[in-house]
Order: structure tokens, then sequence, then C-alpha cells
């Protein structure tokens, strides 16, 4: 649920400019690549200190980078050393859903056993250990 769920963000920005007019793509055709509306999105990487989902705060040893994109109309928020890809209808929807995949990265694979996970996994549950500096209790 997204009430409790959150992710506190060291920086985060984005910007959407908006043109409402004339804007033409096809100076040969004008008429071929008239729109009435233009959003650009510039996006920048957010660095998370810490992740909190599921009644747990995962207090970081550095900050992450974490990838903001603009996909089919949805927010996309990416990690690729941890495979995350967390989409939403809206940014905060995103960053939520963000945190529920890194919590399951943590419970599926850095609690998990050795014996019982690929070297691929083995290589993840490393990594998750090395950048989680403590769990809080929330």
């Amino acid at each position: 649920m997204i009430s409790e769920c959150e992710i506190n963000l060291a920086r985060a920005e984005y910007l959407t400019i908006r043109s409402d007019g004339r804007v033409m793509l096809d100076p040969i055709d004008p008429s071929a690549s008239e729109v009435n509306q233009v959003e650009i999105d510039i996006l920048r990487p957010i660095f998370l200190r810490e992740v909190a989902a599921g009644g747990r705060k995962f207090c970081l040893r550095r900050p992450i980078c974490v990838v903001i994109d603009r996909e089919n109309g949805f927010w996309l928020l990416e990690y690729p050393s941890l495979r995350i890809h967390a989409y939403g209808h809206t940014i905060a929807q995103a960053q939520v859903y963000f945190a529920d995949e890194f919590v399951s990265c943590w419970d599926g694979v850095a609690m998990e056993e050795d014996a019982a996970l690929t070297l691929d996994a083995q290589e993840m549950k490393s990594y998750l250990k090395e950048i989680v500096a403590e769990i809080e209790e929330l």
C-alpha cells in the first residue's frame, strides 16, 4: 500500500517543459507535422540514502544512483545493479514500487542461503549486504 511505503530522496530533479501552440517537426511539409502541445522531460538521476517499505528502513552505506525515465506515459525508476525496474502512473507511485522491489530483493536474495542461490543471485546478495549498513524497524 502506498501509505505504508516511503522513499527518502537525497535529491530528485526533473523538469517538464510544456509548449501550447504550434510546433513544426517537419520543415519540408509543415502541415504533416503540426502538433498542439509538446512536453519535454529533462530527467536527472536521484540519489537514495535510505529506502523504507513494509515497516523497515534500509540505511545505505552510500547513496545509490537511481535513473528516472518516462516510458509509454509511465514513470520508470531503474537501478540496474539490482535489476530493479519500477513503473508507476506518477513518480510517487514509481517510488513506492521501487521501495517494494528493493525490499523484495533483500528478503528474497540477501536473506537466502547461498546454496539455494544461482551464482548471479549470490553476487546480488553480496552487493546488497555491501550497500545496506543497517535495517531499522519502523
